[in-house]
């Protein structure tokens, strides 16, 4: 007669629940950078939408008519920008005789962007042309 016995050694479940709980720890490890990444996407997210809301605005603005202002968007956000002119103005060019009618000039915005509500605050650079239209005498056609 055999006297053995069936089943597994308490050695053998230690070494199981062991290896078992590595594995855990480890799938645990992952969820939790999954869960970082997440939120760093998210603040990604927001930062670029803060921007691309803030260049919709600047676009309509005229730096040589207001180098500077603020703009208050509901419910929460902020524009701000501060513009300093990069080079001399000079009258466009007029097509057919080579006059234009306005004075033009190339101008670099600094922009800031804050939301209130996160009290998240961006700062970026562009540059856009700002105009004034000249007063011309009227032509005497005949």
């Amino acid at each position: 007669m055999k006297r053995g016995r069936a089943g597994f050694s308490l050695i053998e479940v230690l070494v199981a629940l062991s290896i078992a709980a590595v594995s855990l720890l480890a799938i645990l490890d992952l969820q939790r950078q999954l869960v970082d990444g997440q939120r760093r996407y998210e603040r990604a997210l927001a930062v670029t939408e803060l921007r691309r809301t803030a260049l919709l605005f600047i676009r309509n603005i005229n730096p040589r008519a207001q180098p500077e202002g603020l703009i208050h968007l509901p419910p929460n956000v902020d524009i701000q920008w501060t513009a300093q002119p990069l080079g001399d103005a000079r009258r466009n060019i007029g097509l057919p005789n080579g006059d234009g009618n306005f004075m033009v000039q190339l101008y670099r915005l600094q922009v800031r962007v804050s939301d209130r509500r996160t009290g998240q605050s961006q700062m970026f650079a562009v540059e856009q042309v700002g105009w004034k239209a000249l007063q011309l005498r009227p032509s005497l056609s005949f």
